[in-house]
């Protein structure tokens, strides 16, 4: 019912300004070495590990959304459908095939909105990120 059982809970502090500046590009990096791991584990024919880490991925920019708008969440029991992310459910609602999981997982790295080719983290461009 999310309120106090007995006495009162304190007003929420104000988002920081520089974790709205800077939490969203960490969280970002954290998405494309998500993103990253579940092609690798897509390529081996890996369904459980690769989808597990594209969700893990749509966490992470749903993360990374709420930062910049300096949005505090308290669990993550809303959090796709509060950072405006809920179409991407659809795609999960499958389980793909492991000769289309390659695919799948660029299916959703487009819907996340993440460019193509972008930078992965563990390389030079994306290191300056």
């Amino acid at each position: 019912m999310c309120r106090p059982l007995r006495g009162s809970a304190p007003a929420a502090i104000p988002y920081p300004a520089r974790l709205t500046a800077t939490a969203g590009q960490r969280w970002r990096f954290s998405r494309s070495f998500s993103l990253d791991y579940a092609r690798v584990l897509a390529s081996r024919g890996d369904t459980i590990g690769a989808t597990g880490q594209a969700a893990k991925a749509v966490m992470e920019e749903a993360h990374a959304i709420l930062c910049e708008r300096g949005q505090w969440v308290c669990n993550e029991k809303q959090l796709i459908e509060l950072a405006g992310l809920a179409p991407v459910q659809s795609v999960f609602a499958r389980t793909p095939d492991p000769s289309d999981l390659v695919q799948w997982v660029e299916l959703v790295t487009d819907r996340l909105g993440v460019p193509a080719g972008s930078a992965s983290p563990w390389t030079d461009a994306g290191r300056n990120i």
